[in-house]
């Protein structure tokens, strides 16, 4: 069985540029608002997608907060 291509993206890579777009809007809404300010709902309008998506590529808010402050350590890491 052959992957359904939809849009010029293979599954995986739907799931990849979701992951980089819930990333962003986290990291721009984490540092605008804060922690008890920035909720699932107001992240997913921010990156463009539905929380069904959300919760394929992160199991909580808090996951997703992980994931971005590892992004940052990563980006600095890698200009040190």
């Amino acid at each position: 069985m052959s992957e359904r291509v939809y849009a010029g993206l293979r599954p995986e890579e739907r799931v990849s540029r979701r992951r980089e777009l819930l990333l962003d809007a986290g990291l721009e809404l984490f540092a605008e608002r804060g922690w008890s300010g920035s909720t699932v709902q107001d992240i997913c309008r921010a990156a463009g997608l539905s929380p069904r998506y959300f919760y394929e590529v992160f199991e909580s808010r808090e996951a997703l907060f992980l994931s971005v402050t590892r992004r940052i350590a990563d980006e600095v890491e890698a200009t040190v």
